[in-house]
C-alpha cells in the first residue's frame, strides 16, 4: 500500500446558502477512485480475475473460487501502480 493517496479525484465547493459561503470539498482520493476502478473491471470480467490468479474458478475440478478479499487486493494493487505510473509520468514532463 502506498502513503500518497493521488490527491483528490474530484474536488468541489459546497455553497452554504445560510452563510452564503462556500466551503471546499475534496471527495474521494484518486487512490479510492482508481481502486474502485479496478474492481468494477475485475468484477465484471471473471476470466480476467482467472488469469490474475493463475487459477481457474471450476469448483466442480477441485479449485476453490476466489475470494472478495483477494479480489480487494489485486485492485488496491493496481491503484497504487495506476499512482506510481502517474508520477512518473509527471516527473518526466518537468
Amino acid at each position: 500500500m502506498t502513503n500518497h493517496d493521488g490527491g483528490p479525484a474530484f474536488p468541489h465547493e459546497v455553497y452554504d446558502p445560510l452563510t452564503r459561503l462556500r466551503h471546499p470539498r475534496q471527495g474521494m482520493t484518486m487512490r479510492q477512485w482508481y481502486k474502485g476502478m479496478a474492481m468494477l473491471g475485475l468484477l465484471a470480467g471473471r476470466q480476467n480475475v482467472e488469469a490474475l490468479l493463475r487459477r481457474p474458478t471450476d469448483a466442480s475440478a477441485g479449485r476453490r473460487d476466489y475470494t472478495v478479499a483477494e479480489c480487494a487486493g489485486h485492485a488496491a494493487a493496481l491503484a497504487d501502480a495506476q499512482l506510481a505510473e502517474d508520477a512518473d509520468s509527471a516527473k518526466g514532463k518537468q
